[in-house]
């Protein structure tokens, strides 16, 4: 028994000697920065969100009192963004696919000067629906999905399924009473080459990160499948799932594997979370574009 302790107090003296107290500095210099957020895309309202650098104790500091504006490089539309609350700023203009914008944000003496170009039209042509037998998973419902990629660019997508329920309030007795309609981002893996060739991918069961480097320009077809068995439920039923495949322009495909892999990594003992990758000179966030399509397919 005396060994047994000495041994435990041995080791509990080199795992004290390893241990370094580190203090939070809360006092310590926060940069002056601002903190922008927006993604666009065509045909609809251009919506910025501006705030400003806090120390980590400190709640979100919204940015009331800021001046954007975009200008449309190819129809040279120019609008001023006006403030909606809760640090958005929002303005209706006319985008489409590959135009160029030049963003303006000022604040005090923080100026911000951005430029973004929206990618080319994404165009699903088909989607079909088959039940696979997949490992570690059983019976779930796959998709082959077909679309076109454009030539001119390398393009990077974003691919997610989205089910849509009516859902059923029951009584005491059993009986249904109500209902009413919710949908759900549903977990989605595949082991197309696109897929694997993105480590990225591992950080995130809810999201498709691909880019057209094996297929650049040619029609592409793909099978990806939902990671949950296929099973019926009595308190809900599956109206429609739609697929939605978005292409996002390269500084967004970074940004979000990055946040992916960050948010993962907050959760493990054994790792660091990496950096969230940027793209705003002299600040922080993202300011980037999509362009999106969707396929609905009803049960």
């Amino acid at each position: 028994m005396r060994r047994l302790l000495f041994v435990v107090s041995f080791f509990s003296m080199f795992l004290i000697g390893c241990v370094e107290e580190v203090d939070l500095n809360q006092n310590g210099d926060i940069p002056n920065k601002l903190v922008i957020h927006g993604y666009i895309t065509p045909d609809s309202q251009v919506t910025i969100q501006v705030s400003k650098v806090v120390g980590v104790t400190d709640g979100y500091e919204q940015i009331a009192d800021a001046s954007l504006e975009v200008t449309n490089l190819q129809s040279q539309e120019k609008k001023k963004l006006l403030y909606r609350g809760n640090g958005f700023y929002a303005e209706s203009m006319n985008i489409k696919w590959n135009d160029s914008l030049s963003i303006s944000i000022l604040h005090e003496n923080n100026v911000i000067k951005h430029r973004i170009q929206i990618p080319s039209n994404v165009v699903i042509k088909k989607v079909d629906t088959f039940t696979s037998l997949i490992s570690f998973v059983g019976k779930t419902r796959a998709y082959r999905i077909e679309f076109k990629d454009s030539a001119y660019i390398e393009n990077y997508y974003r691919m997610y399924l989205i089910h849509n329920y009516l859902n059923y309030i029951f009584s005491e007795n059993g009986s249904k009473i109500d209902s009413f309609y919710s949908n759900e981002k549903v977990p989605i893996s595949g082991s197309e080459l696109p897929f694997l060739r993105n480590n990225f991918n591992t950080y995130s069961n809810k999201d498709l990160l691909f880019s057209d480097e094996s297929f650049n320009g040619l029609n592409s077809r793909f099978v990806f499948y939902e990671t949950l068995p296929n099973y019926q439920s009595i308190d809900k039923k599956l109206l429609s799932v739609t697929v939605v495949l978005e292409n996002i322009h390269q500084d967004l495909f970074n940004y979000l594997n990055s946040r992916n892999a960050h948010i993962w990594q907050q959760s493990s003992i054994t790792q660091l979370p990496i950096l969230v990758e940027g793209n705003i000179e002299n600040g922080y966030g993202i300011l980037s574009s999509y362009s999106k399509a969707q396929f609905i397919i009803k049960f």
